[in-house]
């Protein structure tokens, strides 16, 4: 039985390759769901991201809203236990197709799935 779709209900995106990145400012995107960069330019409504020096470097967040210098995304940016190296962490954009889907068994048997799939391209228009 499929229980959640898409990134609200924590599914994950398990083949994906992080490109370009970028740096966002630890200090003052700490808590928060609009992060500031230097030049985020690159980064636009729709793009999944990821910040691989965190203590959850799998994570993909959604970018809600970008301009050249700061981006919404959809959770806030958790406190880290150390704080990064001259207040920069990496952003990495994600490029990929990206099934997202969560499932669970409800009975033992015959192995047999229905999937409604969903593809989000690089960029919302």
């Amino acid at each position: 039985e499929v229980i959640d779709q898409g990134h609200y209900g924590s599914c994950g995106n398990w083949s994906s390759i992080n490109t370009t990145n970028t740096w966002i400012t630890y200090s003052s995107s700490l808590g928060l769901q609009t992060w500031q960069g230097i030049d985020l330019s690159y980064i636009h409504a729709g793009d999944s991201v990821r910040l691989p020096d965190s203590t959850t470097p799998w994570k993909t967040y959604k970018v809600i809203n970008a301009t050249a210098s700061s981006i919404t995304v959809n959770y806030n940016l958790t406190r880290q236990p150390i704080a990064p190296i001259n207040d920069r962490m990496a952003v990495y954009v994600i490029q990929s197709a990206q099934p997202e889907y969560t499932v669970q068994t409800i009975q033992q048997g015959e192995d047999s799935y229905t999937y409604e799939m969903y593809f989000i391209g690089q960029h919302l228009s």
